[in-house]
């Protein structure tokens, strides 16, 4: 956080204040343990309702955890809860856009449970069949 300090300097007749770094010690670091806690319910609830898959919705849920690990410190205070829905939004994409590979490639087996496939029926077969045709020529 940047504050105006109380001494400045004349730059071009125009008095420019100085910048310094605010005091750390006046934003507070975020609890991760704490910040769990409160939104592990949410996190897990955005991610279904953003399109993850059930048998993903574990390991989603825990993607956003560790990105919000890794950025524990861009996470303004009382600001926690959107944060995390925006890294849940962009795991969300991520885990869809897997699962829309994963459908895209066949399995190599899968033909094998399919219905044993019977040639189709010609119209000789049709016409004997019915038995109204013969394939023999009836003499007169």
């Amino acid at each position: 956080m940047i504050k105006p300090a109380e001494a400045g300097h004349e730059e071009g007749g125009v008095r420019v204040p100085e910048l310094e770094l605010a005091d750390t010690d006046a934003v507070r670091p975020v609890d991760l343990r704490a910040l769990v806690e409160q939104h592990v319910a949410f996190v897990y609830r955005s991610l279904r309702r953003l399109g993850v898959e059930e048998m993903s919705l574990d390991d989603a849920t825990q993607q956003v955890w560790i990105v919000a690990t890794r950025r524990l410190a861009d996470i303004r205070p009382a600001s926690e809860r959107a944060f995390l829905f925006g890294i849940a939004v962009r795991v969300a994409a991520d885990f869809r856009r897997a699962a829309r590979r994963r459908r895209l490639v066949p399995d190599e087996n899968a033909w094998r449970s399919l219905p044993t496939a019977r040639p189709s029926p010609t119209s000789t077969s049709i016409a004997n069949a019915r038995g109204c045709c013969s394939t023999t020529s009836s003499t007169r």
